[in-house]
């Protein structure tokens, strides 16, 4: 059976057009928009999405200039190198109480104030209120004991009454680090009389950190300078000042001083 060059040539525009489509919505599928909302910083949206600020300027080459209350950004969700690569196993919910803070949040629930705040985005703009349901992200403990460090750990009897957060408070620590050194053990099932491993210094331990520090356990993925930068707001010879064993480098599960304020 003969077919003919005009039947070739209409299915010939007919695969061509549907390729076309297929790779716009293949290219559309990678981004998204977000209108820039007053008081917004390219920085603090670069962060909602998990991607760098450089991402969104090769896609909005007119925001190298400044962002205004209106503007449409494209924001890439394809192919590209998040600084914090971690993403939650799951979400809870929590209601704010008086008096309760950004702060006392994320110290009690092991994370930081700029996870709370991407995952209740007017927090980035405005304080917590009373009564309000926020949502906070919960992430998968590895089981495994964290290794002996410079700074050490020791045994600690839990006392009546005595919650996790508290602990972790008293002993310069967070939440998520006492989970992360006793796998198992949460703010839900920790018992009066049990023993616990908490940090614990060393004799050859650097005495210069602040009192108002808070040991932090570098992340998987962050073992470089520039995501300890983005993620606390301090310059490496500021980091390396307050924990000099950093002139190493800083790897996966490092134990480092981060003061309270940067938090």
């Amino acid at each position: 059976m003969k077919v003919s060059n005009k039947k070739i040539f209409r299915w010939g525009r007919k695969s061509i057009f549907f390729a076309f489509m297929v790779m716009y919505g293949w290219g559309w599928a990678q981004q998204q928009s977000y209108t820039v909302k007053e008081n917004d910083h390219l920085d603090e949206i670069a962060k909602i999405y998990r991607i760098s600020p450089k991402d969104i300027l090769k896609l909005n080459p007119s925001a190298e200039n400044g962002i205004k209350s209106g503007l449409v950004l494209t924001i890439p969700l394809g192919n590209v190198k998040h600084y914090n690569t971690q993403k939650p196993s799951g979400f809870k919910k929590h209601i704010v109480t008086s008096q309760e803070t950004i702060f006392g949040l994320s110290q009690k629930y092991g994370l930081s104030m700029d996870t709370l705040k991407r995952y209740n985005m007017d927090l980035y703009t405005r304080g917590l209120k009373e009564g309000e349901e926020i949502t906070i992200p919960t992430y998968e403990q590895k089981v495994e004991m964290v290794q002996k460090g410079i700074f050490g750990q020791k045994k600690y009897v839990v006392k009546p009454k005595e919650g996790l957060w508290r602990i972790a408070q008293n002993h310069q620590t967070t939440q998520q680090v006492l989970e992360r050194m006793n796998p198992g053990i949460n703010a839900d099932n920790l018992k009066e009389g049990q023993e616990i491993w908490i940090p614990s210094f060393s004799d050859t331990a650097d005495t210069s950190h602040p009192q108002d520090a808070v040991l932090y356990f570098a992340e998987k993925g962050e073992g470089f300078f520039y995501s300890l930068e983005r993620k606390f707001g301090l310059s490496e010879a500021e980091l390396i000042r307050l924990n000099p064993e950093l002139k190493k480098g800083v790897k996966s599960d490092s134990q480092i001083w981060i003061p309270k304020a940067n938090f």
